[in-house]
């Protein structure tokens, strides 16, 4: 009953702002390609549509969960009962100079190779990381000595709780290795700024190859993964403890 509600008022939405399926697979939503379904899975179009989505889920009731490209997740094979709102049609990037925006839905590669087409450099070692700018902030994704970090000026985002959208500066971030203060909230990251620094196209596609190279080298890119799953200990790499 409370989910027929919700799907109502989805349906009096007009698609070019939300898609939306119901009793749909989530293995189409996780890298790893695993897990049952859900009984409604939500991707809105707009900053606007996803806040929107977000309070009446939480007026009606609806269990809720956001995602971005799902490869950090491992889906229960039982599916999810309720919502799975995916942010992966936010995917907006813009340029200002050396400054950056991009919508928490953009794919992490494609912002990087988005950036060395115009020159910036700062984001090669985000080329290759299979998930979203919301899904690298929140945990301050890095590789190859680069983190998300050091390119991350500021955030915003949808306030669960407070039902207001705020914005976080570099240091309200309290970045650490994997780690930001969106995983003591309950917030939605919305979009992000960053600040890279101009370099020559060609040197820069040059490292992004190189890092490329060396992920196809380690990594089993040919069957469904995340990527790298091992946190380091410090001072050690996982695979040697291992």
């Amino acid at each position: 009953m409370i989910l027929s509600r919700f799907i109502s008022f989805l349906e009096t939405v007009s698609k070019n702002e939300i898609e939306y399926k119901t009793n749909e697979a989530l293995s189409k939503y996780s890298t790893f390609k695993i897990g049952g379904n859900a009984d409604l899975v939500i991707l809105p179009r707009s900053v606007e549509a996803l806040i929107s989505v977000l309070r009446k889920a939480d007026e009606y009731g609806v269990r809720y969960t956001v995602i971005g490209k799902g490869s950090n997740i491992l889906f229960d094979d039982d599916g999810f009962r309720g919502a799975v709102i995916c942010t992966e049609k936010l995917s907006d990037i813009s340029f200002d100079g050396e400054f950056v925006r991009a919508q928490a839905g953009a794919s992490f590669t494609h912002l990087a190779l988005s950036a060395q087409k115009h020159s910036l450099s700062g984001l090669e070692f985000a080329y290759g990381i299979p998930g979203t700018v919301g899904g690298a902030v929140y945990m301050n994704a890095g590789a190859y000595d680069g983190e998300t970090s050091t390119v991350t000026v500021e955030s915003r985002y949808y306030d669960i709780d407070q039902k207001c959208i705020g914005t976080f500066d570099r240091t309200d971030h309290n970045f650490s290795y994997r780690h930001s203060v969106y995983m003591e909230k309950n917030c939605v990251i919305l979009d992000v700024l960053f600040k890279l620094y101009k370099g020559d196209p060609l040197q820069i596609k040059a490292k992004m190859d190189g890092f490329m190279a060396s992920r196809k080298e380690k990594q089993p890119l040919e069957y469904p993964s995340a990527g790298s799953v091992f946190k380091r200990y410090p001072g050690y790499f996982t695979a040697k403890l291992i």
